[in-house]
């Protein structure tokens, strides 16, 4: 539990001073996803993966995206089991979010994570302005994406492909 701990210390200290879109310390959200995912990860254990793996790569979920730690700052600390799970949970610069969520579908504990995150977001949904309570519906469909509810439209499927593919000369 010692990492986990170093875990909670970096993203306590990364997140300093950011708040959500409610207006409260955004440290907390972070943390109802770890809390969410061990108890999803106690009761239905993901196979591969430690509880200790999945904890800390849920605290740590959002500092890549939105702070200055590095994936590579990740792996020397806490592994490359973590390091692959965080940056699957890492929207990357100019990435299409479709293609975001269905990358971190195909990793099982980032998947894990995602929704996780996605069903904590969909929860304080009233506590946002009403302006910005439109991000709902991109929500659901993270949501209906990642449990795989419904086959992805012909559209998706190929941004998603066209994301992937490097660009001719680059």
């Amino acid at each position: 539990m010692v990492k986990l701990q170093e875990a909670i210390k970096l993203a306590v200290s990364a997140h300093d001073g950011q708040v959500d879109k409610a207006g409260m310390p955004y440290i907390l959200h972070p943390m109802r996803v770890m809390l969410a995912v061990a108890k999803e990860a106690k009761t239905h254990p993901l196979a591969g993966y430690t509880l200790g793996e999945l904890m800390i790569a849920a605290m740590l979920h959002d500092v890549v995206e939105d702070t200055q730690v590095t994936l590579k700052q990740i792996e020397n600390t806490f592994g490359g089991v973590v390091a692959l799970i965080v940056d699957a949970l890492s929207h990357r610069s100019g990435e299409v979010y479709r293609a975001f969520i269905l990358r971190a579908k195909e990793n099982p504990a980032a998947r894990l994570i995602k929704v996780a995150d996605v069903l904590d977001n969909l929860s304080r949904i009233d506590s946002l302005p009403p302006e910005q309570q439109g991000i709902e519906s991109r929500y659901r469909t993270a949501l209906t994406v990642l449990n795989g509810t419904r086959e992805l439209s012909l559209e998706i499927a190929n941004e998603y492909k066209m994301k992937q593919q490097p660009e001719v000369g680059a």
